[in-house]
């Protein structure tokens, strides 16, 4: 067995690991039916699909780097499954994006997935969208909310995000342009409002409301 490929495994199994943690976290949390434990199911289904993994070791046998391998293989996948008509395997493209992310990850610096500083209590997810494995590490780091540039029904992990309790505001116009890290972030999700670096009053007038 080459080094790449040794890699490519044990990168794998550092990320397999990490998600099957965050799926053991969610099933005691999430409903037992419902839209979002449909989303998890489907989510954890990208990540047993061992074909990822046997043609990532294709591309390894001819020569790739492992990392190249990864990129190649998800290239593939994403031409095919962005293409599909049907929803479901569109998400599933999504989650396989994100997958090779935590792969690449991984086979950048090995011990990162398991020594993670976990982000501040309170933060909130600012992205186009939301994946299913994203929307569970949210709650589970003790994150506030969720706001997206792109649709609702665009992101497989809002459906996971509400029945975790996160509030959820999607579509905001111009997100990228008025918000940067380290921004504080006044979320309603009943409103649907966001209000970046709210003042004092702000933040009242919402508790007084609620």
């Amino acid at each position: 067995v080459s080094v790449e490929h040794r890699r490519l495994d044990a990168a794998f199994d550092a990320v397999s690991r990490e998600v099957a943690s965050l799926d053991a976290w969610a099933r005691e949390r999430l409903p037992a039916t419902g839209d979002a434990r449909l989303r998890l199911a489907a989510a954890h289904f990208v990540l047993e699909d061992r074909r990822l993994r046997e043609r990532a070791l294709e591309h390894i046998e001819t020569g790739a780097a492992a990392e190249a391998a990864v990129e190649r293989m998800a290239r593939e996948y994403a031409r095919v499954l962005g293409a599909s008509a049907d929803e479901a395997l569109r998400e599933r493209g999504l989650e396989l994006d994100a997958l090779c992310g935590r792969l690449l990850t991984a086979l950048a610096m090995p011990a990162a997935l398991e020594e993670r500083e976990p982000p501040p209590r309170g933060h909130v997810h600012v992205a186009g969208r939301i994946t299913v494995f994203e929307a569970l590490e949210l709650a589970r780091d003790h994150g506030a909310a969720v706001v997206l540039g792109g649709p609702a029904d665009g992101s497989p992990g809002v459906a996971i995000a509400r029945a975790l309790g996160l509030p959820v505001v999607s579509e905001v116009k111009g997100l990228f342009r008025w918000a940067t890290s380290g921004d504080r972030a006044l979320v309603d999700g009943e409103a649907g409002t966001v209000l970046i670096n709210p003042a004092r009053t702000d933040v009242a007038a919402l508790r007084r409301g609620r």
